[in-house]
């Protein structure tokens, strides 16, 4: 049967075949007639090539199936493999170009328009950014094309945004400014200009297009062979010494970012998302981060990675070698926390006791590379490339092995600087935790005094976490950043109570697996508040597994249903967050069914009630980003009358009229993707209503404030969008008070900064329109200097340098109106550098270059100096 040879070719490849179309179109020339079968064919051949890592080429497959050209062209791997996805989704043919963020698994979209490139189909796409295969054309060549996912940032939060395109930018930079054999070259960094005014530019940059694959692919047929090792280290190792040289470091060295070419077998670096600029404060990094791959990272790096030098580079090619000789890292864990652990206190095992094939002499080099203490490694990459090179020739090398002597007394010193740290660090809740720790390993008769101490020691972090996680403790202002060293200090707290507890618990002892549940909970909470999703991600999922089997256990316990609910509305967040909304929904419908149950014990709790709405439109809204419009809307309306339900119920409530507030709130996202501007301003007068009652409730919220600043954002630029100005005017105002307030307030909190910019231009805009001059140019003035300043944090930012040209500009034209003409000459003077840049960076939009030519004509006409 011929709707039975797809499987066919799917069987072969299984059996290690390399089977083609090809042959059963000879084999049964009139299969080419019969397109339907003909075009699965082929798709199984891409799926098969894709499935196995190996390189598609293209241009053959449609030289050789010129009748399925769209199907080839088209072919999306993310796609067409999603049910049978590779265990690491960063080892594909194009891991070294994998976007921002971890990779998420979607259809397809439709491809941007880049002028200079034709697209030829998608590689691979994250949370943040896309990579295609296509061809630059002024060249003739094919190119790997990075561009960042506009669609996604405009969503995402202020801080997201910024680590994303600093990510983004500094990849380009870092690459585009080293040449080198072993450093995959960028061509070009670009921008394409928005079509929708006010919209951000599309950002990219085009790579070579590597035809091979990745060290870690290599890795899946097992160690590699020794000197093939050691060539592939050599050589990077010299690509590295050039990248320090020229002051970067990569922070993320691993087999998965390494490409090898097929044609040349040679080694090349990819992926500088994390790079550090050492003469620079710009990188993506701050005090106390971890950052990189925790298998590969020295322990310099797993405690502070915007301290790390040229050493913690070595390391993670040291640990890259070790992978390649030993088939695995020197140090996994099943858990990020106890990896970092190992790191930090344990010795790597002895590659020859892991793989006896391995030479003595290559041990010994790599064992040094690894060495925990920086002054133990070697001087830098090259000295390190130059003892490999000695091992290749055949000569003495320089590295030493470590004495079993020298090893004893390091593991001695390791632990005695524990024991210190343990005895020093947060006196009350450490002291306490160190008597749990004692007490598990007493006699029977010990363990009522030891289960005393648990309980103490789990309030005493229980109370620290409280203190600093929920939205308003703390929430004060100039306390943000208490905030955050409080927070880092509950979360030592948890990692250690959790290393603790999880050497001593049993399966049988339910009461501390149900802590140890609370406390990985806690303890993602703490990772995602600081940042770090994916730790949080996997200790939510630790502590999902644990809850759901002590559910299964006491299915009527309330405790354990209530942990497990808002463990999976976490897990559903924070899959929100990555846009992976098939996971995020399952969490949500599976919270909400547990949520259901305790209103179902205990009708008049509530917190119960409330709970189970937020779940509800949580489903909505992951409904709503998978397509499923009219589904989600009945959720939201759902959750939103049941929410309404509970006020007249219970009375006043800040947390409900909260709730009910962000539901009217999330109602505009919808009415703004239809563009709808009445009935987004219908539902965002909802949502200020709620928060104002919200903030009656509670004036100290913060929250409450900031988000009802966003409310009446959208009722304004819905209010003018209807043409009614000052009604725009009205809601930017007390926006503009509470905005101001909020910044002033805190003035480290950029978000607020930015908010109230975005408030002072919104109003100098409608006032313009008025023709209100005087207070346009206030407004613009004010947004002028708010722009300075967040410019002087992020210097090189095109879209604040583009903020800071738009005032300039506005106010030029403004103090030309009102007769200040000094003051004109001043502001078009200084944007004329601007606009230069832009024009020059921006050449498809002509605003810029209109603008250019506007104020130099006024400049040469009104400036005597010009």
């Amino acid at each position: 049967m011929l709707d039975g040879l797809p499987q066919d070719l799917a069987n072969r490849w299984k059996r290690g075949e390399k089977a083609r179309a090809l042959e059963y179109l000879e084999r049964q020339p009139e299969l080419r007639r019969n397109l339907v079968i003909y075009k699965l064919l082929v798709q199984e051949e891409l799926k098969q090539i894709h499935q196995s890592g190996l390189t598609i080429d293209t241009e053959q497959l449609v030289h050789d199936y010129p009748e399925c050209r769209d199907t080839i062209l088209n072919f999306d791997p993310q796609f067409q493999t999603l049910a049978a996805a590779p265990d690491d989704q960063d080892a594909t043919q194009l891991g070294q170009t994998k976007a921002l963020d971890q990779p998420v698994k979607t259809s397809r979209s439709i491809h941007p328009e880049i002028p200079g490139f034709e697209i030829l189909s998608e590689l691979g796409r994250g949370g943040m950014g896309i990579v295609y295969r296509a061809r630059q054309i002024s060249a003739n060549r094919l190119v790997a094309l990075k561009v960042v996912r506009n669609e996604v940032l405009e969503t995402a939060d202020l801080q997201t945004r910024a680590n994303a395109l600093e990510r983004f930018r500094t990849e380009a930079k870092a690459a585009a400014s080293l040449q080198h054999d072993n450093i995959i070259s960028v061509y070009e960094v670009g921008e394409v200009p928005s079509k929708r005014p006010g919209k951000s530019p599309l950002r990219y940059f085009a790579m070579r297009f590597v035809q091979g694959t990745s060290l870690f692919d290599m890795l899946r047929k097992g160690p590699l062979e020794n000197r093939a090792a050691a060539k592939y280290v050599m050589q990077i190792a010299r690509a590295l010494q050039a990248a320090h040289d020229q002051g970067i470091l990569h922070r993320d060295m691993k087999p998965h970012n390494v490409m090898v070419e097929t044609s040349t077998d040679r080694p090349l670096v990819a992926d500088f998302g994390l790079a550090k600029f050492v003469h620079s404060d710009n990188s993506i990094t701050y005090a106390g981060q971890i950052m990189g791959t925790p298998s590969y990272m020295s322990p310099e790096q797993a405690q502070d990675a915007s301290r790390v030098r040229a050493s913690a580079d070595q390391y993670s090619l040291g640990a890259t070698l070790y992978h390649l000789l030993a088939g695995h890292p020197p140090f996994a864990a099943p858990t990020v926390q106890e990896t970092i652990r190992q790191i930090l206190e344990k010795p790597p095992v002895g590659l020859t006791q892991t793989n006896p094939s391995v030479d003595r002499d290559l041990e010994t080099i790599c064992m040094k590379a690894i060495e925990k203490e920086s002054s133990k490694r070697y001087g830098s990459c090259q000295e390190l490339a130059d003892d490999l090179q000695r091992y290749l020739d055949g000569v003495p090398i320089v590295a030493r092995p470590v004495s079993a002597l020298e090893r004893a007394w390091r593991w001695a010193r390791r632990n005695r600087a524990l024991a210190a740290l343990m005895a020093t660090a947060a006196i009350l809740a450490l002291c306490t935790l160190g008597a749990i720790a004692i007490g598990y390993r007493q006699t029977t008769q010990a363990l009522a005094v030891s289960q005393s101490r648990l309980d103490k020691a789990l309030q005493v972090v229980d109370d620290l976490f409280t203190q600093v996680s929920e939205d308003e403790l703390l929430d004060q202002p100039g306390l943000q950043k208490l905030r955050t060293t409080l927070l880092q200090k509950a979360l030592s707290h948890y990692e250690y109570f959790l290393a603790e507890s999880k050497k001593q618990a049993s399966n049988t002892d339910t009461q501390i697996l149900e802590e140890i549940g609370k406390a990985n909970f806690r303890f993602g909470m703490v990772q995602k508040l600081l940042g770090q999703s994916d730790v949080a991600r996997e200790a939510y999922n630790e502590a999902r597994n644990l809850q759901e089997r002590l559910v299964k256990q006491s299915p009527e316990d309330i405790g354990r249903i209530e942990a497990l609910t808002d463990t999976l509305n976490a897990i559903g967040s924070l899959a929100s967050q990555s846009e992976d909304y098939t996971n995020a929904l399952d969490a949500f419908e599976q919270s909400h069914r547990y949520r259901l149950e305790l209103v179902a014990k205990d009708p008049s709790q509530l917190k119960y009630q409330r709970l189970a709405c937020n779940t509800l439109m949580n489903i909505g809204l992951a409904k709503f980003s998978l397509g499923r419009i009219e589904e989600g809307m009945a959720d939201w309306v759902q959750s939103q009358d049941q929410r309404q339900s509970l006020l007249e119920r219970f009375g006043p409530s800040e947390k409900l009229q909260k709730d009910i507030a962000r539901g009217w709130y999330n109602m505009t996202k919808y009415t703004n993707t239809i563009k709808d501007p009445k009935q987004t301003k219908k539902y965002s007068a909802l949502a200020v209503d709620s928060y104002s009652k919200a903030i009656e409730l509670n004036p100290k919220s913060q929250s409450n404030q900031s988000e009802c600043t966003l409310a009446l954002l959208i009722l304004g630029e819905a209010s003018a969008e209807l043409g009614e100005d000052q009604e725009a005017v009205n809601s930017f105002q007390e926006a503009q008070r509470i905005a101001t307030k909020l910044a002033e307030s805190n003035p480290d909190v950029m978000e607020y900064q930015a908010d109230w910019a975005i408030l002072e231009k919104s109003l100098g805009e409608v006032y313009f329109r008025l023709e209100k001059w005087d207070l346009s140019q206030k407004s613009w003035g004010k947004a002028l200097e708010i722009t300075r300043k967040l410019q002087s944090l992020s210097p090189e930012s095109m879209v604040l340098l583009d903020d800071l040209v738009t005032c300039l500009c506005s106010l030029g034209e403004l103090s030309e109106r009102s007769g200040q003409v000094e003051s004109a000459i001043e502001y078009r003077r200084e944007s004329l550098k601007g606009l230069e840049k832009l024009s020059q960076d921006r050449k498809d939009d002509p605003w810029y270059k209109e603008q250019l030519d506007l104020n130099r004509a006024w400049l040469l006409e009104n400036d005597s100096d010009h």
